[in-house]
């Protein structure tokens, strides 16, 4: 029996390490892997994109079939493991029964039976047991294949498709690890303390976007569409949010933007410069629109729109939030004109159906489709006085007394103005198209040196975007841990369940701080207390675009409107763990109202303060 064991033990042995060997490197010494790429690298016939298509479809077949190896040296190792102790059970049962009923055949015999109904009853067990996992494994691998085609239809290019698969690809990884853990909740535990945070590409703040964040879906020599990354791309935290997309649009004096139109809801807002802009739905419904600095304006997902730039001398500048609407987050541009680049989506059809539906020979159709190169072109200064003169003669007329108008944010009267700086908002009430997408629309002046007190909004997230300044954000996060790593929702669920059981758990916030330029973009989501600093040589200026905006509060935690104010005495004393008087003149000291003065201004104040005494003395003194 010891010799039995210990070749089981040295068998079970060389399997782990072979597996452990293949596991890692099946990619680099798989030789049907090999020898499948290079097919795929052989056939002339296919284009590069089909090349990367068949060399996919290779290491997909060669990670299912090392997932399968893997599943079978693991029944291996449970039977070399085992297989024995169910018989040596039956032994045991057998040898007892030999010693107790050894006088009575009939007793010994009825024993015996009943100890072999038990290994046979254990056996079969094990064998549902393997059925239930080879179940639940097949039925994971297909939840993995839905998600690669799903990375395939959705994604944006050839980075985004990639980072799709290797998420798809750690979710199945996750999921395998989870039902092999599912028996021992210590180790799980001691993994998930290991692994806590590992969503956050580089340790990065997940609500910080820098300008390399945003890409570039249309860029000419006469300007550019630039959007930001997919939210869920950066972070899981950011799931709540993943339907929208942030965008900023920058044109040249008498740049003209080809028609097209967006699968998104979208919101525009004039940082700088002047325009004309006509949209189009449907028949005899045409609306052609100035817009200057400060306009708000609403474009419904699917309109036909076109901008030109009506200035000579100064760009026309654009942040805007757009709100898919077929796939969360998925954002495609359909051009009906073009040619090379942008393609015209009309080309897809068939020379048939073109010829047949236009009424126009192929050579027409060649002219028509084929001529125009990119979606931004320049336009001549009579076609943009044109287009111009119709958006002041009102444009055409929309029926039923429906209307895109603009509304001009900085034409309102702010809701908070002080030296420190200067917060306007405009919604629903102000301008009708935001109310159906539950959006606020804000533009904040922080003076330089000066900061926004910290507050937190009660159900809006805020989608921020730096338009001119410099400065700095911080902001309170429970989702994320000490090691700026963000806590994943199966850690979530996991403390839930200890509360449930009676353990405490500790509460703590991990401070979020990015500097803020020009060009970059950061998150505030509701609940999250905040505070934005604006560099002491500059105003800082943000536009904000806040979703889920109705109802919503802010709520300042500092300053003469704190809501700390409205604590009761006796609360105050037992929040604070100090006397309510003491507390009050603590909360009391600061008599500004939404906007201070910052930590720079702050420090400049109490070297003053220092410097005072003493200059009293020399000014009584006559010096």
């Amino acid at each position: 029996m010891t010799n039995s064991r210990s070749f089981a033990f040295l068998l079970l042995l060389s399997v782990s390490l072979a597996a452990s060997a293949t596991a890692l490197s099946f990619e680099r010494e798989d030789p049907e892997l090999q020898v499948c790429r290079r097919q795929c690298r052989q056939q002339r016939q296919l284009s590069e994109r089909e090349q990367r298509e068949c060399e996919r479809r290779c290491e997909d077949y060669a990670r299912e079939k090392e997932e399968r190896e893997r599943g079978e040296r693991g029944r291996e190792r449970e039977d070399l493991l085992g297989e024995e102790r169910p018989e040596e059970r039956l032994q045991q049962c057998q040898r007892r029964c030999e010693a107790e009923h050894g006088r009575d055949p009939g007793q010994r015999s009825r024993c015996q039976r009943r100890c072999q109904e038990r290994y046979q009853e254990e056996q079969r067990e094990r064998e549902r047991g393997r059925e239930t996992d080879d179940e639940r494994r097949e039925e994971t691998r297909e939840r993995l294949q839905v998600c690669r085609r799903k990375c395939e239809r959705e994604a944006e290019g050839p980075r985004e498709e990639s980072e799709c698969r290797r998420r798809c690809q750690e979710r199945y990884q996750e999921e395998e690890r989870r039902e092999g853990r599912e028996a021992d909740p210590q180790r799980e535990e001691e993994e998930e303390e290991e692994r806590e945070g590992e969503r956050h590409r580089g340790g990065r703040n997940p609500y910080f976007f820098d300008q390399e964040s945003f890409q570039h879906r249309i860029r000419t020599q006469h300007g550019s569409v630039r959007v930001l990354e997919r939210f869920t791309r950066r972070s899981d935290l950011l799931r709540g949010i993943e339907k929208y997309r942030l965008g900023f649009m920058e044109f040249n004096p008498n740049a003209f933007v080809l028609p097209h139109h967006l699968d998104a809801d979208t919101i525009f807002y004039v940082v700088k410069g002047r325009g004309t802009l006509t949209i189009v739905r449907e028949e005899n419904n045409r609306e052609t629109l100035g817009i200057r600095k400060g306009d708000i304006l609403r474009i419904r997902a699917g309109s036909m729109v076109y901008l030109v730039n009506q200035d000579d001398n100064e760009k026309l500048f654009i942040a805007k939030i757009l709100r898919t609407v077929a796939t969360p987050g998925v954002l495609r541009e359909y051009f009906a004109v073009g040619g090379e680049n942008p393609e015209s989506f009309l080309r897809s059809f068939s020379s048939e159906i073109l010829e047949a539906a236009f009424k126009a020979p192929r050579e027409s159709l060649e002219k028509m489709f084929r001529h125009q190169k990119g979606a931004i072109v320049q336009a001549s200064k009579e076609q943009v006085r044109a287009m111009s003169r119709r958006s002041s003669e009102g444009g055409g007329h929309w029926p039923f007394g429906e209307s895109s108008r603009t509304f001009n944010l900085l034409g309102k009267r702010p809701s908070i103005s002080s030296r420190h700086g200067q917060l306007f908002e405009a919604d629903a009430g102000d301008y009708r198209e935001l109310e159906d997408l539950d959006i606020q629309v804000s533009f904040t002046n922080i003076t330089g040196g000066s900061m926004a007190a910290p507050f937190y909004n009660t159900r809006s997230t805020k989608l921020s975007m730096v338009v001119n300044g410099e400065g700095y954000f911080e902001m309170a996060c429970p989702h994320v841990s000490r090691e700026g790593e963000e806590r994943r929702e199966r850690g979530e669920e996991e403390g839930e369940r200890r509360e449930g059981q009676g353990q405490q758990r500790q509460v703590h916030y991990q401070k979020m701080r990015s500097r803020l330029s020009c060009g970059t973009a950061f998150l505030v989501p509701a609940g999250h207390p905040v505070s934005i600093v604006a560099s002491s040589n500059q105003n800082l200026q943000v536009i904000c675009f806040e979703i889920n905006a109705r109802d919503n509060r802010r709520l300042f935690l500092a300053g003469k409107n704190s809501i700390l104010k409205q604590l009761e005495r006796e609360a105050k004393e037992l929040s604070f763990n100090a006397p309510a008087k003491e507390v009050e003149e603590f909360l009391g000291r600061q008599e500004e109202t939404a906007f201070v003065d910052g930590p720079e201004r702050r420090s400049e104040q109490q070297r003053e303060e220092k410097r005072l005494p003493l200059g009293s003395i020399l000014d009584f003194a006559g010096f």
